[in-house]
């Protein structure tokens, strides 16, 4: 982040606000467990998921970069971006 920032941890809340618990630990990425836990859960070899975002201001960046930490460890991420209106009338309605 170059200084600029720093990575969020478990809290909707920068650290400088009082109801950030600081003293819980930074996660760390583990691949290994990571894929333990799919081979335990049956899906070892990966899979395919799609997940469907609204194309708004940052969130089609967003959902690449989510998309390329899966693909670390086996599941194909589609993407699937919807203009605002198509986005929001399907949740609204259930779909």
């Amino acid at each position: 982040f170059k200084g600029r920032a720093s990575p969020g941890n478990d809290s909707p809340f920068a650290p400088v606000y009082p109801s950030t618990d600081t003293s819980v630990p930074q996660r760390k990425q583990d691949f290994a467990q990571a894929k333990q836990l799919m081979q335990a859960a049956g899906v070892g070899k990966g899979f395919k998921v799609t997940l469907t975002t609204a194309r708004f201001v940052e969130l089609p960046d967003y959902a690449q970069l989510i998309q390329n930490w899966v693909k670390e460890i086996g599941i194909e991420l589609q993407l699937n971006m919807l203009p605002l209106g198509a986005y929001y009338g399907d949740a609204v309605f259930g779909k």
